[in-house]
């Protein structure tokens, strides 16, 4: 019985505690980010090639303009998240024709 405490116990007896070393071939591990300059002209050139492919659409849904909220950002406009029910049937749409042609609604 006295032997299976020893079997259940994390340490026991006066040994020093383990420093694990694993610190041998770290530099198989080492990830590095020489590849940054090339991913981004990667993108740029994809958006542009998007851009160039559906040419008359914009890229992005049509968003309004609306002004941040807080004292600290209501100077900066920014693209809202969409328009709201009443704005789309004042301007003669539905909501859901209205996302089939690429105007973003807000259905809060």
């Amino acid at each position: 019985m006295y032997h299976y405490f020893f079997l259940i116990t994390a340490i026991a007896k006066n040994l020093p505690l383990l420093k694990n070393h694993f610190r041998k071939h770290w530099q198989e591990r080492v990830k590095v980010h020489f590849n940054q300059a090339g991913k981004k002209a990667s993108r740029r050139d994809a958006r542009v090639a998007k851009a160039a492919k559906i040419a008359p659409r914009p890229l992005d849904l049509l968003r309004p303009v609306v002004r941040a909220p807080t004292v600290k950002y209501n100077r900066k406009v920014r693209a809202g998240r969409g328009f709201t029910f009443g704005e789309v049937k004042a301007a003669g749409l539905t909501p859901a024709y209205a996302r089939t042609i690429g105007i973003a609604v807000d259905h809060r």
